[in-house]
C-alpha cells in the first residue's frame, strides 16, 4: 500500500512540475527545500528529485539542491557555494575531509540502493570521484558497481565515473567492467560521452585477448554503422593514433591524460 502510494505520489508530483509555470515551480521547490537529501536517498521519489535537478532547476537552485548532502553546517553558507565541489575547496578547505566523508556515505548508499541511473545521483558521486582517495575509490568499485555501469556510461558525468572505475580499479574488476560492456558496445561507440570510456578502457587494460573477444569483435561485427557514426569514427581514430592533437582538442586529451597516473 504504501510504495503504490508513494508511487502515485511520484507520477502527480512529475505532471505537475510539467505542467507548471515557472513561479508554481518556485512554490514546489520551496516545499521541498530541506527534504532534497532524504527523498534522494529514496528509490521511487528520487525520480521526481531528478527530473526536478535536471530539468527545472536554476543553477542557484541546483546548488542548494547539492548542498544539502555536504551536511549541515556548510547548507548554512550554501549562498556562497556552487553545485560543485571545487568552490567548496575554495571557500572552505578546512571543512574539505568532512564533506568528502559525506560525500562518500551517500555513495556508498546510492550504490547499494542501485540509483546510479540518475542525473543528480551521477554529480554527487563525481565530485568524490574527483576529489576523493585513489585507494577509497578502488574499494567502490565493487560488483555492485560495476554491475550498474552500464546505467551512466553515456552521461557526461557518468561517463566521468566509468573512466574512473576503469583507472583505478584492480585487474580482477576491470575485467568485469569489460565483460559487462558486452552487448552494449555498438552504442558507447556511437555516443558522445561513452566513446571516450572506452578511449580509456584501450588506455589502461593490457589484457588484449580479453578487449580482442569483448570489446574488438562487437565493434567489428558492425564497423559499418559505427563509422556512419561521428563519435565512433572518433573512436577508430583514437585506436589507430591515439590522443592524435589534429583530431583530439586539448579538452579530451587532457580528459584521457588523468587515467595515465593510475597504479
Amino acid at each position: 500500500w504504501y510504495q503504490r502510494r508513494v508511487r502515485e505520489a511520484v507520477v502527480s508530483t512529475q505532471s505537475t512540475g510539467k505542467n507548471s509555470s515557472r513561479e508554481q515551480r518556485k512554490l514546489i521547490f520551496k516545499s521541498l527545500s530541506g527534504q532534497f537529501k532524504k527523498l534522494t536517498l529514496h528509490a521511487e521519489a528520487v525520480t521526481v528529485i531528478d527530473t526536478l535537478y535536471n530539468d527545472y532547476a536554476t543553477s542557484k537552485e541546483r546548488t542548494e539542491m547539492i548542498t544539502e548532502f555536504y551536511g549541515k553546517e556548510l547548507y548554512l553558507y550554501r549562498d556562497l557555494l556552487s553545485e560543485h565541489f571545487t568552490k567548496v575547496i575554495e571557500l572552505y578547505p578546512d571543512k574539505k575531509d568532512k564533506v568528502l566523508e559525506e560525500l562518500l556515505n551517500h555513495t556508498q548508499v546510492f550504490i547499494e540502493k542501485g540509483l546510479t541511473g540518475h542525473i543528480i545521483v551521477q554529480h554527487l558521486m563525481l565530485q568524490y570521484f574527483l576529489h576523493g582517495s585513489e585507494d577509497t575509490i578502488q574499494e567502490l568499485v565493487t560488483e555492485k558497481l560495476i554491475e550498474q555501469i552500464v546505467n551512466f556510461v553515456h552521461t557526461k558525468e557518468g561517463s566521468k565515473i566509468a573512466m574512473r572505475c576503469l583507472w583505478y580499479s584492480k585487474a580482477k574488476e576491470r575485467k568485469l567492467i569489460i565483460r559487462t560492456f558486452k552487448g552494449h558496445v555498438k552504442d558507447m561507440c556511437m555516443n558522445e560521452n561513452s566513446y571516450l570510456v572506452l578511449c580509456a578502457l584501450f588506455d589502461c587494460v593490457d589484457d588484449t585477448v580479453l578487449v580482442k573477444k569483448a570489446i574488438l569483435s562487437e565493434i567489428m561485427e558492425s564497423l559499418d554503422t559505427i563509422t556512419m557514426s561521428q563519435y565512433g569514427r572518433l573512436l577508430l581514430n583514437y585506436i589507430l593514433a591515439p590522443r592524435a592533437t589534429k583530431i583530439f582538442p586539448p579538452s579530451i586529451v587532457d580528459c584521457l591524460k588523468v587515467g595515465d597516473t593510475n597504479k
